[in-house]
């Protein structure tokens, strides 16, 4: 297996995020004021640490672990006005799964989070 630093993954985590953005499955929340919505990123040479966005109902913010090929993953559902149980930290592997499920409609990425947390 090959090993990626950090600003590899950095990148293909922006990259994996920038495509659902772009494929309209998610919308991203930018820095400052958009939208009705206040958020940030932070940037670190060139590439974001923390992303957040949103799908349906559901606020996404994933975390860079610095140092590390980890992340952390909050999800909370903006109905209920609840956090969705996530098993965090969260590998590179399991982040990618996550953000593959976005292209399907809210509910089935909801049951999927539930299933994920049951384990």
């Amino acid at each position: 297996m090959i090993a990626l630093s950090n600003e590899d993954i950095l990148f293909l985590v922006n990259k994996w995020v920038s495509d659902l953005a772009r494929e309209n499955y998610i919308n991203p929340v930018f820095n400052g004021y958009h939208n009705g919505q206040n958020g940030s990123y932070t940037k670190s040479p060139g590439f974001y640490t923390s992303i957040r966005f949103e799908k349906g109902d559901l606020d996404i913010c994933i975390d860079h672990h610095d140092e590390s090929d980890q992340f952390k993953v909050t999800i909370l559902n903006d109905v209920v006005g609840e956090q969705l149980a996530w098993v965090n930290p969260t590998s590179l592997s399991k982040l990618k799964e996550l953000l593959e499920m976005m292209k399907q409609p809210t509910s089935v990425l909801v049951k999927y989070i539930n299933e994920q947390a049951s384990r």
